[in-house]
């Protein structure tokens, strides 16, 4: 098990998000959210670099031969931040504070 995600774009991240939530391996694009991730949670993720198909596909044969391995040791640390209630409280918290600067 493990999550591919070769994107091109993304707003936030969440399939990142969502196989950190399962503790599996993650084969990421370089794209700016994905290397943010990657940086905020041990830089456990096996980034590559869109046009470098080989490195792609080097991390692909690495999932398959040292899978259990790659699994025991993964910790992507407290995910908590992101669950809906905090984000929605932060926004919430964004949104009154710029309301009571406009006064």
């Amino acid at each position: 098990k493990g999550v591919i995600y070769p994107s091109i774009y993304e707003g936030y991240g969440l399939p990142i998000l969502e196989g950190m939530s399962q503790r599996v391996p993650i084969i990421a694009s370089d794209i700016s959210t994905n290397i943010e991730l990657n940086k905020s949670h041990d830089c456990q993720l096996f980034v590559f670099r869109l046009e470098n198909e080989e490195e792609f596909l080097g991390y692909l044969v690495k999932l398959d031969k040292e899978s259990h391995s790659i699994r025991s040791r993964l910790d992507y640390g407290d995910l908590s931040m992101y669950r809906y209630d905090g984000v929605a409280q932060r926004h919430l918290q964004v949104y009154q504070c710029i309301l009571r600067s406009e006064k």
